[in-house]
């Protein structure tokens, strides 16, 4: 069950526009950052969360788009690069 928001801390939301709220728990002296719940989503794989983002899951497209990208013809006379220089 997720704790509820209280009044106090909706004004502190409502200030921030969106922004990160920062809190503190003098018990505790610990300090916390609360973002939206999407913004988290977006980047929870970079605190180890339960679906961390592998990338290794990405060598077939980023292959793809280099074999893609260095095969374009419009590059083809950098294939020929030494020739094209002269002699040094």
């Amino acid at each position: 069950m997720a704790a509820k928001i209280s009044e106090e801390l909706r004004r502190e939301i409502a200030r921030e526009k969106g922004a990160p709220v920062h809190l503190v728990d003098m018990e505790q002296q610990k300090e916390y950052v609360l973002i939206p719940a999407e913004v988290y989503n977006r980047v929870r794989a970079l605190f180890g969360g339960a679906d961390p983002f592998d990338i290794r899951e990405t060598y077939a497209v980023q292959d793809r788009v280099a074999e893609e990208a260095w095969s374009h013809p419009d590059d083809a006379a950098y294939d020929q690069y030494d020739l094209h220089r002269g002699k040094q």
